[in-house]
């Protein structure tokens, strides 16, 4: 996302969360949630953005999950968003 410059839960090559965390080894996976921003410039912004948000509150608060995955990375030259996070959440 920061290399291209856009937030989406659709991979630049088309490729859905599933597909991704498969690639990343976790073929085992029985089922997943992601949850994506874009701007903010803190966790604690982030997090009260998703907290805010009634589907990505409940991928946090879930009581089935079983493994986090956690990605921050900031851009200074991107004009659009700078800050990048992401959560995905399996359930093994």
């Amino acid at each position: 996302m920061m290399t291209n410059n856009y937030m989406s839960h659709t991979g630049n090559d088309g490729s859905t969360p599933r597909q991704r965390i498969e690639r990343a080894g976790l073929t085992t996976a029985k089922g997943w949630s992601e949850n994506v921003a874009a701007g903010q410039a803190t966790p604690e912004a982030v997090v009260t953005a998703w907290m805010n948000s009634s589907g990505h509150k409940a991928n946090i608060l879930s009581t089935t999950s079983t493994h986090l995955g956690v990605g921050y990375v900031k851009n200074t030259g991107s004009a659009t968003y700078g800050h990048y996070w992401t959560q995905k959440f399996v359930i093994l």
